[in-house]
């Protein structure tokens, strides 16, 4: 296996339209509005304001700081932050994009300092040779760090428990930076700028405390056992009975599984079915080390430890019980399972059609459950999609599908779409050509790298 892939600094659709409407969330007003501060703090500290390469080479490092830090806090999973981005899917994209800004300040703050004194031998070395400046080489260890550890994230293909394992070491970092900042920023060691940087470092190092050592402890964990395990193709189908007191879902949401007969590893993924009696079905597909191998070594009556609900992904409607198209690639059909599963006992009243897109007819493993939904809903309908017979699948595909008319699609219907990327966005982009506004159409993008 190829140990790297192609490097995506800013994501293929990362101006989507609707991907861009769903982060219009406090919580990213909130990220928008402490950049700001910083930089208002700074220019209020320094004694002139003048756009050369010094000054922005000052800001660049307190931008650094400050959005290094917050990386931390929105990776933490915690409650809040899971209410102000509404979902805990969001909070990691605008994560992913804090993480990318500040190793491009970080890279930034030298160039500009060393633009600001000339290309000399004494200020390259200062600047970029290890040891021959304690406080410099405290910065370029920072730099390294973050610059190593985003490589590892953007270009390579390592198993996901390893990746995780490296990124922990991105707290490494924070420390450093903040000495540097303190030791060589005159503009830091005293005023409102001193505090603001080192209230947000702190708080980052104790939201990665929080999420290191207190989640696994205190975080919103239910205990449950395996009632049953099923392997359909490349799915692996596991039933989980509640012991004691559960946080129960909403359908669309997702958990972050644990296994301790399988280690201390943490998994998300979507509940595929809710029954009455509060067990729980998850759909795993089998795509990695751990979903390809761990997951088949569970038996009947081993321990789950569920940490969540998370998400909201099938609460954004603007109207409830507005009449809703579910647009599904492979896998991505988990959390409409467990919307129509139980359409009809949370009193659900809109209509809801379902396209599930599979690349063969084996992977179509929920199909039969469809056609038993349907059978008892009068207000469900569904089409299974086969890639490998009708190609690829396309939004004048499945209006055409469901006879759905084109103005009803716009005014009246909300779209959710889950699945591959390409899929997902590929399907996003068809229907805003259409003329959908992009408050329409939902999508559940979640990526922990």
């Amino acid at each position: 296996m190829n140990p790297f892939k192609s490097c995506q600094l800013v994501p293929k659709y990362a101006f989507d339209k609707a991907r861009v409407r769903g982060m219009f969330t406090i919580g990213n007003l909130l990220v928008c509005i402490i950049l700001l501060v910083t930089i208002l703090s700074f220019m209020m500290e320094v004694d002139y304001v003048r756009l050369d390469y010094a000054y922005m080479a000052k800001l660049f490092a307190f931008l650094a700081i400050t959005s290094l830090s917050l990386s931390f806090i929105l990776s933490s999973r915690t409650a809040v932050i899971e209410y102000l981005f509404r979902g805990l899917d969001k909070a990691y994209n605008t994560h992913q994009i804090i993480g990318k800004l500040s190793l491009l300040f970080m890279i930034l703050h030298p160039i500009f300092l060393t633009a600001s004194y000339g290309v000399r031998a004494e200020v390259l070395k200062t600047f970029y040779l290890p040891f021959y400046s304690t406080w410099h080489t405290l910065g370029l260890l920072s730099v390294l760090i973050v610059l190593i550890l985003v490589f590892i994230t953007l270009c390579s293909s390592i198993l996901y428990n390893v990746w995780l394992n490296t990124h922990k070491f991105m707290i490494l970092a924070l420390p450093p930076a903040l000495v540097h900042s303190l030791k060589l920023g005159s503009e830091i060691q005293n005023g409102i700028l001193a505090y603001w940087i080192s209230a947000f470092v702190l708080l980052g190092i104790i939201s990665y405390l929080y999420k290191a050592i207190l989640f696994g402890k205190i975080g919103p964990k239910s205990t449950y056992v395996v009632d049953s395990f099923t392997k359909k193709g490349n799915v692996t189908e596991l039933v989980l009975e509640p012991l004691g007191k559960t946080r129960e879902a909403k359908p669309g949401q997702f958990y972050f599984l644990g296994f301790p007969d399988l280690g201390r590893e943490l998994h998300p993924f979507s509940v595929s079915k809710i029954f009455q009696d509060k067990r729980q079905r998850y759909s795993i597909k089998m795509s990695g080390d751990y979903t390809s191998e761990k997951v088949l070594n569970l038996r009947m009556g081993d321990r789950a430890i569920l940490y969540g609900p998370y998400g909201s992904f099938m609460n954004e409607s603007q109207k409830p019980n507005a009449d809703c198209l579910l647009v599904a690639g492979g896998i991505g059909v988990t959390p409409f399972l467990s919307f129509i599963n139980g359409c009809k006992d949370w009193d659900f009243k809109g209509h809801v059609r379902l396209l599930w897109s599979v690349s063969t007819p084996e992977d179509a493993i929920y199909a039969q459950e469809m056609e038993e939904i349907s059978s008892l809903n009068e207000l469900f309908d569904y089409e299974v999609w086969i890639s490998s017979i009708n190609g690829r699948v396309t939004t004048s595909d499945i209006i055409s599908l469901f006879a759905i008319e084109k103005e009803k699609l716009k005014d009246d219907i909300d779209i959710f779409i889950c699945g591959p990327i390409d899929f997902m966005y590929g399907t996003s982009k068809g229907f805003e050509n259409m003329g959908l506004h992009a408050s329409k159409i939902h999508l559940e993008e979640f990526n922990l790298k």
